[in-house]
């Protein structure tokens, strides 16, 4: 599934503008209703983000790797 998002707190980082998804500017009807059109009528496209967004996530964003990203920040804390 293609993802359209606003470009607000961790959303900018998960979802690569044109890449993985769309990112509108927030309180943005004009954009969003501009992506959503977009979307609908580009089938391969929403495929492609999908596909994008899945390897993201698998890649970057399991629940494995955000522990250990975690553990990588406190070590840092604690040894400083």
């Amino acid at each position: 599934n293609a993802i359209i998002g606003t470009n607000v707190d961790a959303i900018g980082e998960i979802i690569e503008d044109g890449v993985n998804g769309l990112l509108v500017q927030p309180s943005s009807a004009k954009e969003l209703a501009k992506a959503i059109r977009k979307l609908a009528s580009l089938s391969e496209l929403r495929k492609q983000f999908g596909e994008a967004v899945k390897m993201k996530v698998i890649e970057q964003l399991s629940p494995a790797i955000e522990q250990e990203n975690w553990h990588q920040v406190y070590q840092k804390v604690l040894n400083k």
